[in-house]
């Protein structure tokens, strides 16, 4: 946000946020200087945030359903919206595509949203279905020691935004890396994302844990 222009007075929403202080620590790392505004459906888990963030004015923690909170969050008022899981926790593609209008409607004309899943392969193909439905550009990105098929774990990590402001993220630094192209190449040829369908001898693997393939 700070490499696009976006200005440090402004608001952070985490969707669905459990007790992560990812939203928090954001506003931290950015310097942002608005509001941090951490939703999740649990009154329970809304009251220990209340109590584990007393000392901060910015932070303000309410019990919403993620898949509607109007009631909390006006419309485009938001320069990030964070989901760390919270598709991954809804059942169901209905609930997913409404998460994906909140949060949509919740962000700034030159917001972004960072979308943080699991490394499932229904997961990609349903980010990809939604932005090209909500008209987002998308940068998508692996985060792993290797290759899930040498059995590293992964996660995804999404940074969408609307297609009206790409001239806004044009040069914001993303790297395109190896092992990012190689699984989506895979996910979109075989439908996984450990097997390339070509037998063992003949698999290409990264594995950034040995050192002949670093």
């Amino acid at each position: 946000l700070k490499w696009a222009g976006v200005d440090a007075m402004t608001r952070v929403v985490d969707v669905g946020c459990g007790s992560s202080s990812v939203a928090v620590d954001a506003a931290d790392r950015y310097g942002f200087k608005g509001d941090v505004v951490l939703l999740d459906v649990s009154e329970r888990v809304i009251e220990t945030l209340r109590a584990r963030h007393a000392a901060d004015g910015r932070v303000r923690c309410r019990a919403a359903d993620c898949r509607d909170c109007r009631a909390e969050v006006a419309d485009g008022s938001a320069a990030c919206v964070v989901d760390k899981g919270t598709l991954d926790a809804l059942n169901g593609e209905r609930d997913k595509r409404a998460l994906m209008d909140e949060m949509v409607r919740m962000t700034r004309e030159d917001g972004v949203i960072l979308s943080v899943s699991f490394s499932a392969v229904a997961r990609f193909l349903f980010l990809k279905r939604e932005t090209a439905r909500l008209g987002l550009d998308w940068r998508f990105r692996v985060v792993s020691e290797g290759d899930p098929a040498r059995g590293h774990s992964a996660i995804f990590v999404s940074v969408l935004y609307r297609s009206s402001s790409a001239s806004l993220f044009r040069d914001v630094p993303f790297e395109d890396d190896a092992l990012t192209r190689t699984l989506v190449e895979r996910m979109e040829r075989t439908g996984s994302i450990v097997d390339d369908g070509s037998d063992d001898e003949g698999r290409v693997t990264l594995d950034f844990t040995r050192e002949e393939e670093i």
